[in-house]
């Protein structure tokens, strides 16, 4: 019991905290962000997503070109803690980062096309031919 409890506060603090960081660039320039030490993709990027931050502050790099600008970014909503909310912020070639949006975070559904199909029609018309429909 003594364990459940504490597995059962563990996950209700671990899913309240959870958003995410989207990243566009303005003009043709391209970026990487470094969150936690790693670096986001391996490639430059006009638009960089960064799920499952936790906490309200983070410290990200961000590097245009050969130039690096770290920022420390508050992902709060009029001064409250959120979860499940995406924040947008915009960068420009010199490094200027300007805040966008905070919205409700949709995500795809993994994998987006189900690998067997939810109805089996396959048995329902057996046609021997190419019929047009």
């Amino acid at each position: 019991m003594k364990w459940s409890l504490v597995i059962l506060c563990l996950c209700v603090l671990s899913l309240s905290a959870q958003n995410d960081l989207r990243i566009v660039t303005t003009g043709s320039h391209v970026l990487q962000v470094e969150y936690k030490g790693k670096w986001t993709s391996a490639f430059p990027q006009a638009e960089v997503l960064v799920r499952d931050v936790m906490g309200d502050t983070i410290h990200i790099r961000i590097r245009i070109g050969s130039e690096d600008y770290p920022y420390t970014l508050y992902m709060l909503d009029r001064g409250n803690p959120t979860a499940g909310m995406e924040f947008l912020y915009k960068v420009h070639g010199d490094g200027k980062l300007g805040f966008l949006a905070c919205m409700p975070s949709t995500r795809n559904p993994d994998p987006i096309v189900p690998g067997v199909p939810q109805v089996d029609t396959s048995k329902k018309k057996k046609c021997s031919t190419w019929e047009l429909v």
